[in-house]
């Protein structure tokens, strides 16, 4: 079970994999999402390789099992540079500055899903803890902070895109007229490359130092009992993070380390906004149920009201087990919500 974010590393694990003769199976999913999916039905999967740890918390810890991190990917702002410069935009730029050109009308942005996707939670977590006024982390009080929600509600509710994923929102990018996005370092790298190939603006990127979000790619075992399984697992962790790949993953504009310098300058260029030299500063996420606390918010700061109409089949045929199962079904699905909404 793998984030939608490593589609493009599958290619080099599987050229492994065909070399030592293991048949390596993808499934991919938001990593928001992943955690439920893994404690469904645990005995589907023998891997998984998140975009974050933060999701895999609420994992039961007996079943993960040797998670390592395999990268780190900084989600971050990126800005045209007309617009970068016209704004007094500098690396000095904090979340409030963004939050003030957005707020005034600036300044129209996109970002990826926040309920589905790694990035788009942890920019819009690494967004409150800025507009907090940068806590040592975020906390449900925080959360009820009426000023806080004002201006969360005024500024999520100007995204002009805000659904799927990062390579599905760098297609609409490229398609249209936007002034700016967020999406993780190595995806923006691979889009400056794009507009600057095909002669169009390139994008100046912004590392807030009260709001930078910083993923660690954990790929971890989920432990089935297969003693075969994790001697395979072991095998495939040992590549990814052998010198050689880390060397690769660099070129792809993965960062291997939280700071110090990056050696390839070619892919982690300084005209693009990028400090080689910096070390990260990543915020703290908040626990688990501070989390859930936070999306619910969004929900209601962000989302059109919408109404949901079951349609129930309670005809003859459904007495007994049918008509158990479809309560039982109904059940699950609304306490569910329930529980998320509260």
């Amino acid at each position: 079970m793998s984030s939608s974010e490593n589609v493009d590393l599958e290619p080099m694990l599987r050229e492994f994999a065909r070399k030592h003769k293991i048949n390596l199976r993808f499934e991919y999913a938001g990593s928001v999402m992943i955690p439920d999916m893994i404690k469904s039905s645990p005995q589907d999967y023998d891997a998984v390789w998140s975009a974050n740890s933060v999701w895999n918390a609420s994992i039961p810890r007996d079943l993960l099992k040797n998670s390592k991190s395999i990268f780190v990917s900084p989600v971050i702002f990126a800005v045209k540079e007309s617009r970068y410069k016209a704004l007094g935009f500098s690396r000095d730029t904090v979340v409030n500055d963004l939050a003030e050109a957005i707020e005034a009308g600036k300044l129209t942005f996109m970002m990826p899903s926040v309920m589905k996707t790694n990035s788009g939670a942890s920019a819009y977590i690494a967004f409150l803890n800025g507009l907090t006024g940068k806590p040592l982390v975020l906390t449900e009080e925080d959360l009820t902070l009426p000023a806080l929600q004002e201006r969360g509600e005024k500024i999520f509710k100007k995204v002009v895109k805000n659904y799927g994923g990062d390579e599905h929102l760098i297609d609409i990018f490229q398609a249209g007229d936007y002034d700016a996005l967020v999406s993780y370092e190595s995806s923006l790298i691979e889009l400056n490359k794009q507009l600057i190939a095909s002669n169009r603006e390139p994008l100046r990127f912004i590392y807030p130092s009260d709001g930078v979000s910083v993923s660690d790619s954990p790929f971890a075992y989920i432990d089935n009992n297969d003693s075969e399984k994790l001697e395979i697992f072991n095998k495939l962790q040992d590549f990814l993070l052998s010198a050689d790949t880390q060397q690769k993953l660099e070129g792809l504009g993965r960062r291997t380390t939280y700071g110090g310098l990056v050696s390839n300058v070619e892919v982690f260029k300084e005209s693009y906004g990028i400090d080689g030299t910096a070390y990260l500063s990543p915020i703290k996420y908040p626990a688990v149920p501070v989390l859930k606390r936070a999306l619910a918010l969004y929900l209601d700061m962000s989302r059109k009201p919408a109404a949901v109409v079951f349609c129930l089949d309670l005809s003859e045929h459904m007495k007994g087990k049918s008509h158990k199962q479809l309560a039982e079904a109904m059940e699950k699905i609304l306490i569910r919500e329930l529980l998320w909404r509260s």
